[in-house]
């Protein structure tokens, strides 16, 4: 499943692939430039997201990087509904706008994915 966002500078795809191990992974693209990246191992999503999966133990085969993988099907249902729901609320995009700005000054904003 994908979903598409828009904020005021960066466009948002978020995907999952739910099956035996779920694979979930946030891709930003910013909007003046056209960089476009995994945000997936951002500390804002991270700290956003992960909480689902640390409170039922499923962070064992996750390594925060950006495309993470869920063994527990239902666990990777709710973590989508969280996202879904995060990126409909402007004071979540607005922030991680802030925390993307700041991230892409740091350079490797060059992933060859498009969307």
């Amino acid at each position: 499943m994908k979903s598409f966002f828009h904020g005021k500078k960066y466009a948002f795809q978020a995907e999952i692939c739910l099956k035996d191990i779920s694979h979930f992974t946030i891709y930003g693209k910013h909007l003046e430039t056209s960089a476009v990246s995994p945000i997936t191992n951002v500390n804002c999503i991270i700290s956003s997201f992960s909480s689902i999966l640390v409170d039922e133990n499923e962070t064992s085969n996750i390594s925060w990087e950006s495309t993470w993988e869920i063994k527990n099907h239902i666990l990777a249902e709710k973590l989508w509904q969280k996202v879904i729901k995060f990126f409909q609320e402007d004071d979540f995009i607005c922030y991680l706008e802030y925390e993307l700005d700041d991230d892409r000054s740091l350079g490797g904003w060059n992933s060859a994915y498009k969307f």
